[in-house]
C-alpha cells in the first residue's frame, strides 16, 4: 500500500482495512519522506510513522504490517519504481515466516485519483 498520509484521514483507514482483508502482511510504503515541509507535506515522514504505526494495532488488529519510507524521485520515475520493488522484495526476503514458500505476487493497493499514475507501472503486480 503506497500512501503520503499527509496527514492520515478516514479515507486512508479505510483503504488500510481493505488492503489489510485481503492479505496476511501489510507493506506500507511512506511517500514523500525526502521532501521538506512545506504546505503539502506538513508532517516529517517520522510523525507520518509514528501516528500510523500507533493506529494500525486498533485499525487492523488482525494483521502483521510493516512500515517502510519512499522517496520521491522528481526526474526519475524508474528510480521511484525500483524502489518500490526493493522494498517489497526486501520484505519479502527478511521475513521468511511469511513468506516462505509463497508463490503469489503482492497485491498492490492505493487510492485511485488522478495523480495515483503509479498503479499502472507495476502489471506484474494485481
Amino acid at each position: 500500500l503506497i500512501m503520503r498520509l499527509e496527514p492520515r484521514h478516514r479515507g486512508h483507514n479505510q483503504i488500510i482495512q481493505e488492503a489489510a482483508r485481503q492479505c496476511n502482511h501489510l507493506l506500507i510504503l511512506i511517500g514523500s519522506v525526502n521532501r521538506p515541509r512545506s504546505v503539502r507535506n506538513p508532517w516529517t515522514y517520522m510523525e507520518r510513522w509514528s501516528d500510523l504505526r500507533d493506529c494500525l494495532p486498533e485499525l487492523i488488529p488482525n494483521t502483521e504490517f510493516s512500515i517502510y519510507p519512499l522517496n520521491d524521485y522528481r526526474y526519475s520515475n524508474q528510480q521511484w519504481v525500483a524502489d518500490v520493488e526493493n522494498s517489497v522484495r526486501h520484505l519479502m526476503e527478511t521475513n521468511t515466516q511469511h513468506f516462505a514458500g509463497w508463490s503469489e505476487q503482492p497485491i498492490l493497493f492505493g487510492h485511485t485519483k488522478p495523480d495515483t499514475w503509479y498503479l499502472s507501472v507495476f502489471p506484474h503486480w494485481e
